[in-house]
């Protein structure tokens, strides 16, 4: 009977310290809230709640607490763009951001965590300026709750892949430029593509919404596009929006009505139309591409310098509308006679190259 007993006794031991281990790695699994003192944070009277500003454990785990001496944490990072300090600089793998979280402000997840994929909760509503600046973040899974952008969001980062939610209606100046983005579909709701926003990326495929009205400066400037149509609902072409990029095909609807300076400069455009609203070619609109041949409309009154210099360009018609045609509109192209005879014309230096 006593070694009946000894024996229970030694199996509801064994059993007790299995229950005991298997409860302290529960505690360890990251499912608890990472300490408030592992945290540098302050009351946001703006978005009426506690921001987190610095991360300053060292568990690789981290879980952000919904609320901090009973205020809702409600954003990662700051409003401040001159405070240059990334809120996670460590090695952090796994991150759990609650709820709570409306806003992603700037340094939030710059530099390297070691994360590479972050995915955000559905109640974050706006990505704010240089939120991931230079971050190794490869993948960033948007919520359909966001509805913007901020500029310079994801400047200069590793970010390869990500789907922009239709719910976003802005997205601000330089806010992939210099990123490793490839291909990019601009939501439905955006009504302008800002400076600069995908410059500087291996893009090469982009798909531009039917609501869009501007492109702006620089904006897919050093891409690696070779075709893009421009949607019928586009008025205008910022400066260089897409120089030096490697275009063969450009559709540029007849609504457009501004070319910027240098807009598809150093490209491989072989032939284009212009718009019937397009009242003046720009400085250089088109220098430097490959174009052979170029229909310009009635609408055309003036041609600025360099805008087809440096082409192979070999006949171009030049319509009653046009009054003026600056220096070195055609300087080193290849055109007949009788299109160099119209130009002349109108002016006596128009194949003057620069020194």
């Amino acid at each position: 009977m006593n070694a009946k007993k000894m024996k229970a006794k030694k199996l509801f031991l064994t059993l007790a310290l299995l229950l005991l281990a298997m409860s302290a790695c529960s505690k360890d699994d990251g499912s608890a809230d990472t300490p408030v003192a592992d945290f540098e944070y302050r009351y946001d009277g703006d978005l009426h709640g506690v921001v987190i500003t610095k991360y300053i454990g060292r568990s690789i785990n981290v879980r952000i607490p919904s609320e901090i001496e009973a205020v809702p944490v409600v954003g990662i990072g700051t409003h401040h763009l001159t405070e240059r300090v990334n809120v996670f600089d460590t090695g952090v793998m796994e991150l759990h951001i609650p709820d709570s979280v409306t806003f992603i402000g700037a340094g939030a997840f710059g530099g390297d965590m070691g994360l590479r994929t972050l995915i955000l909760p559905s109640s974050v509503t706006a990505i704010g300026a240089r939120a991931f600046l230079n971050s190794h973040i490869t993948n960033v899974i948007l919520p359909e709750t966001v509805t913007s952008i901020g500029a310079y969001a994801f400047y200069d980062s590793k970010i390869e892949t990500i789907t922009l939610p239709n719910s976003i209606t802005a997205i601000g100046e330089g806010a992939f430029q210099g990123s490793l983005l490839t291909s990019v579909t601009v939501p439905s709701g955006v009504t302008a593509i800002e400076a600069g926003t995908f410059s500087r990326t291996p893009l090469t495929s982009v798909s531009l919404p039917d609501a869009l009205v501007s492109i702006g400066e620089k904006a897919f400037e050093r891409t690696k596009l070779t075709s893009v149509t421009i949607p019928a609902s586009v008025r205008s072409i910022g400066d260089e929006a897409f120089a030096r990029t490697q275009l063969t095909r450009a559709t540029i609807p007849n609504g457009v009505r501004t070319i910027g300076v240098a807009a598809f400069a150093d490209t491989l455009l072989t032939s284009v139309t212009i718009p019937s609203n397009v009242t003046t070619i720009e400085w250089g609109a088109f220098i430097g591409t490959q174009l052979t041949s170029v229909t310009i409309p009635d609408s055309v009154t003036s041609i600025s310098a360099y805008a087809f210099a440096y082409t192979p360009l070999t006949e171009v018609a030049i319509p009653e509308s046009v009054t003026t045609i600056a220096a070195g509109a055609f300087a080193n192209t290849e055109l007949d006679e009788e299109s160099r005879r119209d130009i002349l014309r109108l002016q006596a230096d128009a194949f003057v190259g620069r020194d």
